[in-house]
């Protein structure tokens, strides 16, 4: 039997009309469907506007459910950029993206094949950086990259080898804090009236803003100084000098304690003494300042900062009449090892970039390495291959201090 005329509805809306339907042995073949919705629906068909599919003595109609397609798009209407807007250079950014099909039916499971391939435009020559898509497993996606300047970035994205959405172009700028909200957190991209708004949890430690951080000290919650007053993580201990947290089983990766005052009083006179980390200074003067991160970071034996102890470096195992200095460096003699900085003031700060503040909420953000050649940041918050290629730092000797400006003095 052939049908000159038929209709399909879905929910009482006509989704199909055509005369070129036909009925053979039971089987409705119909030429250029496409359905675009998706989830359940009822099923009506009528054939000269009279209803001919029936179920059951017409007493219920089929329910057909209709999945979704694959992720596939022509536009860029499913991405959101606002993150974009203002950027902080050197430090890990991110957008996400819906997923829909080409009917724009919203897709809500992961597992689609993207690639991005993003590109900087500097001066009309297109350079690659470095993106990688997440998987959110909800039918959105998030690309992660790190702008290292300010400038064009383009984006271009493929799923199973297929172009998807149109190419991206954004000019990134530097987030800019005005007003009375100046100050631009080192830890998260907001911008704050006082530093102290940036520290974690931020409702705490509020009431004494010289003590602004909120961790246990001696296994007690408390609100403390620095970061660097908070218990070391479980299986770690604290070294004296510079009071990083090196592993349990590694105590030689604390500096080698130096006190030999004779040394100093022979060759440099009565009036100078050794201190713990083995050098001669005047009597009256004092230690290195301590070393800190901005907020949120660990102090490493290295010196450098990390987001957690986990991402430390573990040293070479110290042997026989080496000597560890505080940047974990391994020499004969102490004058070989390179001098951490004395302040100004006794009881200020040395942030990784050697500024000396009141206390480390003022410490600016890290630099970010992520070039694959200089994947490694060091102790002066410069990136290298490895610990070994970092600067050697400056090394001052007996007598001398080495100061914030990066001159030895026998005071600062």
């Amino acid at each position: 039997m052939t049908l000159k005329y038929i209709s399909l509805k879905m929910d009482k809306k006509t989704i199909f009309e055509s005369k070129k339907s036909e009925l053979t042995s039971g089987t409705l073949d119909f030429n250029d469907v496409a359905i675009h919705l998706v989830g359940p629906h009822q099923l009506h068909m009528t054939y000269k506007g009279q209803e001919v599919l029936t179920v059951n003595n017409g007493k219920k109609l089929p329910i057909f459910t209709i999945l979704v397609g694959p992720c596939r798009s022509n536009h860029t209407d499913n991405f959101n950029l606002d993150p974009l807007n203002d950027i902080t250079t050197n430090t890990k950014t991110s957008f996400s993206f819906q997923c829909y099909d080409i009917y724009n039916n919203t897709i809500t499971k992961g597992g689609e094949k993207f690639t991005v391939i993003s590109q900087r435009n500097e001066n009309g020559i297109l350079i690659d950086v470095d993106a990688e898509i997440e998987d959110n497993l909800d039918g959105t996606y998030t690309v992660k990259f790190v702008p290292e300047v300010e400038g064009l970035y383009i984006f271009n994205f493929l799923v199973d080898s297929e172009k998807y959405g149109e190419e991206i172009q954004k000019e990134l700028k530097n987030k800019v804090c005005e007003g009375e909200n100046s100050n631009l957190c080192p830890n998260k991209r907001i911008c704050v009236k006082d530093l102290i708004d940036c520290v974690e949890p931020p409702d705490k430690c509020k009431e004494d803003k010289t003590k602004p951080f909120w961790c246990p000290v001696n296994g007690k919650y408390t609100c403390t100084k620095s970061q660097i007053d908070c218990d070391c993580p479980k299986g770690y201990i604290r070294c004296n000098i510079q009071k990083y947290c090196v592993p349990k089983d590694r105590k030689d990766m604390c500096a080698t304690p130096m006190l030999n005052n004779n040394f100093c009083k022979i060759n440099l006179g009565n009036n100078y003494k050794m201190f713990e980390d083995g050098y001669c200074r005047l009597k009256n003067y004092r230690m290195p300042n301590q070393r800190v991160c901005p907020i949120g970071k660990v102090l490493c034996a290295d010196l450098s900062c990390r987001d957690s102890y986990d991402d430390c470096i573990v040293s070479e195992v110290r042997k026989g009449t080496d000597i560890r200095c505080v940047g974990q460096q391994l020499v004969s003699n102490i004058k070989d090892c390179p001098n951490t900085i004395t302040c100004e003031k006794e009881n200020q700060v040395v942030c990784p970039d050697g500024t000396c503040v009141e206390n480390e909420i003022y410490c600016k953000a890290l630099t970010k390495c992520n070039d694959d050649k200089l994947p490694y940041l060091c102790q002066n918050n410069n990136c290298a291959a490895d610990f070994d290629s970092c600067p050697p730092g400056i090394t001052c000797g007996h007598k001398d201090s080495l100061c914030s400006d990066g001159v030895c003095r026998e005071k600062c």
